[in-house]
């Protein structure tokens, strides 16, 4: 131990120090740097399988958004109604007075769930939320699609970002 002491109050023990140290710092940034590339490819939408009883009561959902009565979802019912436009056929798209009443139920949860499929969802599945969010012509949803944006241009897919980019020119 006195000999690691000595060593250390030398010049070159404090250069081996600060330099021992400085390479545990990179390591350190290079370890939490490669977890985002990493663990990125393995967080995707995915679609769970839907029992007939689950459909029915979705599709009184959605005829409700279509109708002018008021309309309250709980976060669960607005999750399946959500799935269900998003892994939907092409014939299954809302239209955007359904989208924009769906929307103002619950603004913030809408923008946070359009913001996790700009981040976990594939080519398809982005270009819908961006479909979304230009339709609910909410006042704020300009800067979720930037931020979108932003998080595409820096970890992809490629693709993510030119869709993205044509949904912003779409927005006042």
């Amino acid at each position: 131990m006195d000999q690691i002491t000595a060593y250390l109050r030398t010049l070159r023990g404090q250069l081996t120090l600060f330099g021992l140290t400085t390479l545990g710092a990179l390591i350190l940034a290079l370890f939490l740097a490669s977890q985002t590339a990493f663990f990125q490819s393995f967080i995707r939408e995915s679609q769970s399988s839907i029992d007939p009883e689950t459909n029915k009561q979705v599709a009184s959902h959605l005829e409700k958004l279509m109708g002018k009565e008021t309309i309250s979802l709980t976060e669960d019912q607005r999750e399946r109604v959500y799935r269900m436009w998003l892994f939907g056929t092409d014939e299954m798209q809302p239209e955007s007075s359904s989208l924009q009443r769906f929307a103002s139920i619950a603004p913030e949860w809408f923008d946070k769930r359009i913001e996790r499929t700009l981040v976990a969802g594939n080519l398809a599945q982005r270009n819908r939320a961006v479909e979304y969010a230009v339709k609910s012509n909410r006042e704020g949803i300009k800067n979720r699609l930037k931020w979108g944006l932003d998080h595409a241009q820096r970890l992809g897919p490629p693709g993510a970002a030119k869709i993205i980019e044509e949904g912003l020119k779409l927005l006042p």
